[in-house]
């Protein structure tokens, strides 16, 4: 009988390894700011102003770019994936110029990116006459995370007859003073110029569960609930709310942390969340802007098999991949039936486009114990910016920066010892595909990262969760 191929990671790739999920992180982390407990700003019940607009998903050119530099709990150990890599990849593949990226790094951990690498980025960002300011912030919190994405929402508000951008925390467990703390110390730095205010939202949420197009917003049931939708969720974030969930269970009882299986392995799937089939709305949706006839248009992740089924396969293993294929599928669809119901009632017309989301996995050995980690190669999990050329209103420019998962993940050449390094090339197809999408169906300019994100998607993030967009043109 034939195993499944062995996928494991080299220890220099383990991305984050002291970190657990994406949003279990965010709500662990009790991230700090630098200001005295007396000058925290506290839960207000009403918005800072009137006319909210939460800034586009894809509608206008990305201007500003807020990134977070991950740490570790041993700094000693430079084992945070590649992330300098990936940074120096994304800044140089975002061209027109006039784009900010603020790169946050913690107070005295400054050391994990050097002053040498520092000035790297800067120079590849102003290449392409772009900025980087690298802002060191005094985090009480031992962690900062990479996620950019759920820590906070950047939200348009009237005050006092000008439209104002507040970076807007959730209400959520802990109090995660991410954007407080960007707020603060870009005030006190000349050469920044933020020019954003701060406030804390009476409404949960998780900013990887929220997409906004030009007259609606989509919102994943995950750490929000429906009354707060209802009842706040105009004052905070505008008319046109569009809420989504599922019941469709996730794969294992829900009382077991595992399903092992005949070939040993203990089989893990953490990707499924309370009435949300997936994890965050950004993981399996993407907004696409309109098409030729003025449809908004979704881009929703299609489930399939990311890896060969030999025939041989143990009958349990095939059993977990075609339940995860399965229930996923069903869950989507019925979010995708939803989101037609209420987008007919709100009268906005609409396409949806399916694009392949292929089911992988990844191996973790533990002593005398083997660990098969099951999860998502998410392409929608992508960055999208639709906006007029300025030189000429008559010229769309449509560009999308789309993670890779089989261009540069083969670790095979890097094994040591009895360790077989595995790969992920058999993904490249679908990066292809995807690829093809964008472009031949909705006309964009893609660039496909070359960065493994494989290691970053196995946390339930990737492209789009590292990175914060705050403001656009």
């Amino acid at each position: 009988m034939r195993h499944l191929p062995l996928k494991l990671l080299p220890s220099t790739f383990n991305c984050l390894p002291d970190l657990s999920q994406r949003m279990d992180n965010l709500n662990k982390s009790k991230i700090g700011s630098t200001i005295s407990e007396t000058e925290t700003l506290k839960v207000v019940p009403e918005p800072p102003g009137s006319n909210p607009k939460v800034v586009s998903s894809v509608y206008g050119k990305i201007k500003t770019l807020v990134l977070f530099y991950p740490t570790n709990k041993d700094n000693r150990k430079r084992s945070t994936y590649c992330y300098f890599e990936f940074l120096k990849e994304l800044i140089q593949k975002f061209k027109e110029g006039g784009r900010r990226f603020i790169l946050v790094v913690k107070k005295n951990n400054d050391n994990l990116l050097s002053d040498t690498e520092k000035e790297l980025l800067e120079v590849l960002a102003n290449k392409n006459k772009n900025t980087l300011h690298v802002m060191a912030i005094d985090y009480r919190a031992y962690q900062l995370t990479p996620w950019a994405q759920d820590a906070f929402l950047a939200v348009s508000y009237k005050v006092e007859g000008e439209n104002q951008i507040y970076l807007i925390e959730p209400s959520n467990e802990d109090d995660n003073s991410n954007a407080i703390s960007l707020v603060f110390d870009g005030d006190r730095n000349p050469n920044l110029s933020l020019n954003f205010l701060h406030a804390d939202s009476a409404v949960k949420f998780v900013g990887g569960n929220i997409l906004a197009g030009d007259n609606f917003v989509l919102f994943g049931i995950n750490k929000t609930t429906e009354e707060d939708i209802k009842d706040k969720g105009e004052k905070w974030f505008g008319k046109n709310r569009i809420l989504l969930k599922t019941k469709v269970r996730g794969l294992f009882n829900e009382s077991k942390k595992y399903k092992k299986t005949s070939d040993g392995y203990r089989n893990y799937y953490r990707f499924a969340t309370e009435n949300q089939v997936l994890f965050h709305l950004d993981v399996f949706i993407t907004l696409a802007g309109k098409n030729k006839v003025g449809e908004e248009v979704f881009v929703i992740g299609n489930p399939v098999i990311g890896f060969p089924l030999y025939e041989n396969l143990p009958d349990d293993i095939i059993e977990i991949a075609k339940n995860l294929i399965t229930r996923t599928s069903k869950g989507i669809d019925e979010l995708i039936r939803s989101l037609k119901a209420q987008l007919c009632i709100l009268n906005i017309p609409y396409e949806i486009i399916r694009n392949p989301m292929p089911l992988t996995y990844y191996d973790k050995m533990e002593y005398d114990k083997k660990y098969r980690h099951w999860c998502w190669a998410s392409y929608n999990n992508c960055l999208v910016e639709s906006y007029c050329d300025p030189n000429s209103k008559e010229r769309c420019i449509k560009n999308v920066l789309i993670p890779s998962y089989g261009i540069g993940s083969d670790y095979s050449g890097m094994s040591k010892e009895k360790e077989v390094y595995g790969n992920w090339t058999e993904l490249h197809k679908y990066d292809l595909q995807n690829k093809w999408i964008w472009e031949e169906k909705l006309g964009y300019k893609v660039v496909l990262l070359h960065q493994d994100f494989n290691p970053f998607m196995r946390l339930n993030g990737s492209l789009n969760c590292l990175t914060n967009c705050i403001e656009r043109e």
